[in-house]
């Protein structure tokens, strides 16, 4: 049975919970005993080795105080993964961390403090329920907005990722890569400031840019296609004369 060194409290059992260790410090020394049943839990907790200042009937002390399950107290999250809580309510507990990085959120994921129904990847636990980015996840979509790069910048990066379709875009906004600073619609957020469209933006529509500019030519000459067979003879008739007339002023 493992050991572990820390400093005991007079006490015995659940009782003087005012000695006992706060529930990250306490979970923090349970985690290390690498117990991986609620029957190893037990059979420790009788064995002797357990410190007064750590209770036996730790969801009882802790109720109010951080507890969540038996899993999370002892750390053992692959058994317990099944019980992820659904993606809106991690978010609400991710956001009220105040977390303001991808970072900051990788830091903080490898502390006591993560409940084990919390993942720790959560772009990949939520990938298709619900997941957006990281700054949605943590809840500084809004401040981030502001540091939106430029278009004509976003728009190489974006280039540069060789996507071919809307759908694909889609997909790979969703993906837990993109950055905070590259929308995930840059039709809405660069709409008055560059946008022109998707392909443009992928960088897949170079060959009908082209065709565009051809047809918007087309358009500002006239349209000869749609003339009448009159029109078109007394068109022809008119240069006839005109070139009559430069003839005799010639002769």
């Amino acid at each position: 049975m493992p050991r572990v060194a820390v400093k005991d409290a007079e006490g015995d059992g659940n009782k003087g919970t005012s000695r006992m260790l706060s529930f990250a410090a306490a979970r923090a020394i349970v985690r290390k005993l690498k117990l991986k049943s609620r029957p190893e839990w037990r059979e420790w907790r009788k064995s002797g080795q357990r410190p007064s200042n750590i209770p036996s009937s730790p969801h009882q002390v802790y109720r109010d105080d951080g507890w969540i399950s038996l899993p999370d107290w002892l750390g053992y999250e692959g058994q317990a993964r099944g019980k992820m809580l659904s993606f809106m309510l991690a978010r609400v507990f991710a956001r009220k961390l105040k977390l303001r990085s991808k970072r900051e959120w990788q830091a903080w994921r490898e502390t006591c403090m993560r409940p084990s129904n919390i993942p720790s990847n959560p772009q990949q636990v939520y990938r298709d329920d619900g997941w957006i980015s990281m700054p949605d996840w943590l809840g500084y979509t809004g401040p981030a907005r502001g540091k939106m790069l430029a278009f004509m910048v976003a728009r190489v990066i974006a280039r540069k990722l060789k996507l071919r379709s809307k759908r694909e875009w889609q997909a790979w906004s969703k993906s837990g890569l993109r950055p905070s600073t590259i929308p995930s619609h840059p039709n809405t957020a660069y709409r008055d400031d560059g946008w022109i469209s998707m392909p443009d933006w992928l960088g897949y529509g170079s060959a009908g840019g082209a065709r565009l500019q051809r047809l918007q030519r087309l358009a500002m000459k006239p349209q000869q296609a749609h003339r009448t067979p009159v029109e078109s003879l007394l068109r022809a008739h008119r240069r006839r004369r005109r070139r009559r007339g430069h003839g005799r002023r010639g002769g």
